[in-house]
């Protein structure tokens, strides 16, 4: 592993390259030995995986401060291109999922809000989960919206926590994950 300052750029050619930014400092981290980004985040103290929350990843100050980077380029583009930013829950209704299409098809991939046995056992109780992606939410918001055709395209972005329920064998470091944002 080779570190290198700011605007320095190495003589040989490189495998990999990663980069952080560590408050006003850019550091350019030059990997031969093609190390993975987990191996990287632990190197560099970023970020670290934990058995307590499987597939959550804890950023430590560092990982921090490069994740606020990436979101404050990221809002940066939403304002150049004229995206809403919108908020919306985390925990939704069993019939969403369903209206939207997605219960068929991935409703054992999502987390399920475990009732009472009562509950189970009510026909008519309410089925909750925690949302694993933002577009039935969206689809939701734009029909109360009440827009017309003039007001299209209409662009709505979210930082919105997701738990997709990956399966235990398919997570893998940041890019399979159990909760995001």
């Amino acid at each position: 592993m080779r570190c290198l300052g700011v605007n320095q750029t190495p003589q040989v050619k490189i495998d990999t390259s990663f980069c952080c930014v560590i408050p006003t400092i850019k550091i350019y981290i030059y990997m031969s030995d093609k190390k993975t980004h987990i191996e990287l985040g632990h190197d560099l103290k970023l970020f670290f995986f934990d058995p307590v929350s499987p597939g959550s990843c804890f950023f430590l100050p560092h990982g921090e401060v490069v994740y606020q980077k990436l979101i404050d380029r990221i809002k940066s583009y939403y304002k150049e291109n004229h995206y809403n930013e919108v908020r919306t829950p985390n925990i939704y209704d069993k019939k969403l999922w369903i209206t939207s299409g997605h219960w068929d098809k991935y409703k054992e991939n999502m987390f399920h809000i475990c009732q009472t046995e009562e509950d189970k056992a009510n026909p008519d109780a309410i089925e909750f989960s925690l949302k694993p992606m933002s577009c039935p939410g969206h689809c939701l918001m734009f029909k109360k919206m009440n827009i017309s055709h003039r007001q299209l395209p209409l662009r709505l972005a979210e930082f919105a926590v997701l738990h997709p329920n990956e399966a235990s064998g398919s997570l893998r470091g940041l890019s399979r994950v159990r909760r995001f944002q």
